[in-house]
């Protein structure tokens, strides 16, 4: 499957963004430390190179971090409509 990762630092983020989604499904696990994966999510976001396409950098800004993944991963289309308006 065709990814939509164009840089390292995309790719991190890409596997930054599953290490959490994995993390969340581990949640009642009291060691699973989910403020360090969201520090480690912004840091990266930052991290963005200008010419960051602008679906990525929205889905970013608005924590939708499954979305984020699965538009990094080549799997946008899976991604439904939310409630903003862009």
């Amino acid at each position: 499957m065709a990814s939509n990762v164009q840089n390292a630092v995309e790719q991190t983020l890409l596997d930054e963004l599953e290490s959490y989604l994995k993390a969340v499904q581990r949640s009642s696990d009291p060691s699973i430390d989910l403020q360090a994966h969201f520090r480690k999510i912004e840091l990266l976001s930052k991290s963005l190179p200008p010419g960051t396409h602008p679906q990525l950098k929205h889905y970013l800004q608005s924590k939708s971090y499954r979305k984020a993944q699965l538009w990094l991963s080549g799997r946008g289309a899976e991604n439904e409509d939310g409630s903003c308006k862009k």
